[in-house]
């Protein structure tokens, strides 16, 4: 019985080095076929994430120097976008990208990016406004001008935040958010 649990515990993957006993080999072969289980198990999150990028007010500008400059003074020289990422328990996410505003602090978008989600664990929304592309010679990436999280949604319909943006002095986007779990 003892060499059956063994094989039963090694052919689900558990290292021999793991097993110093019949109490411990009994211990990982639970073990192993609990994970095994939960690997099997469909996704709780599994479904269409729409998220409607509505507009960013107030965003923060640059001068042709690079530089934050006051809004009165000058002209605005950003070409704003959005990309929406949801990130799963695993550390990575689909990224969906709208097209950029030009020379503007407060873009209009009324972009939907769709991003397909299938997660065990709750995915959350990271949204990164960023202006300019990534420069080919340089391999400089794109200025971001702020970030923020998106709350997701965990009621049917569509929820709609405005958000001030992380890491930058001034700015928010409008955004809506729905998902659509599949069956």
């Amino acid at each position: 019985a003892l060499q059956r649990t063994i094989k039963a515990a090694l052919d689900l993957g558990v290292k021999p080095e793991k097993i110093r006993g019949p109490q411990q080999a009994l211990d990982k072969l639970e073990e192993a076929a609990e994970a095994a289980r939960v690997a099997a198990l469909p996704p709780m999150y599994s479904g269409t994430l729409v998220f409607r990028v509505l507009e960013g007010v107030a965003l923060p500008g640059r001068d042709r120097s690079g530089n934050y400059f006051e809004r009165q003074r000058a002209a605005p020289t950003v070409s704003p976008y959005v990309t929406v990422t949801a990130v799963g328990g695993d550390g990575k996410g689909e990224v969906r990208k709208c097209e950029p505003k030009e020379s503007t602090c407060d873009p209009k978008w009324d972009a939907t990016l769709e991003v397909p989600i299938r997660t065990k664990e709750q995915p959350f929304l990271k949204l990164e406004v960023l202006s300019g592309k990534k420069n080919k010679l340089t391999g400089k990436d794109a200025k971001r001008l702020g970030k923020c999280r998106v709350p997701f949604p965990h009621q049917t319909g569509v929820l709609r935040h405005h958000i001030p943006l992380e890491e930058a002095e001034c700015g928010s986007i409008h955004v809506e958010v729905s998902f659509t779990p599949t069956r």
